[in-house]
């Protein structure tokens, strides 16, 4: 009979996340997942962290993505295994006239939080982004 302070049932992001803390904590962590850790996709994960910075005065939603951010990274380099973790950017594609004054005062908001956006053109997103289609308005 194994004996266990705390036992975690299911090695998905939140399980595996909360038995590493814990164990950060020197709490006794039994996890408990009936495939390989991580193996299964949640059914709403796009695989992506929207973070765009701390800004000046940072808020919940940059302590929950910039926070992650650093969590990925630290675990890729103490665990010394690749968990596939890469920072790239995104890109937003605008559709339409309202869309695009939209994240024209979005931009100008977010740079006067202190973040570092950018409102590509079409062609300078088609840079980054060859497949773009042309008929985006940025």
């Amino acid at each position: 009979m194994i004996e266990t302070e705390i036992l975690i049932i299911g090695g998905g992001i939140a399980g595996a996340s909360t038995a590493y803390h814990l164990v950060q904590y020197g709490r006794h962590v039994t996890l408990l997942e009936r495939n390989d850790i991580a193996s299964e996709a949640s059914g709403v994960s796009a695989g992506a962290i929207g973070a765009i910075g701390w800004g000046n005065l940072p808020n919940l939603e940059s302590y929950l993505t910039m926070g992650s951010l650093e969590i990925f990274k630290s675990l890729q380099v103490e665990l010394r295994y690749d968990i596939e973790f890469r920072r790239s950017g995104s890109l937003q594609a605008i559709q339409t006239e309202a869309e695009y004054a939209y994240i024209q005062r979005r931009v100008l908001e977010l740079r006067s939080q202190g973040y570092t956006v950018d409102l590509l053109s079409t062609q300078d997103a088609q840079m980054i982004e060859p497949a773009l289609n042309p008929a985006l308005l940025g």
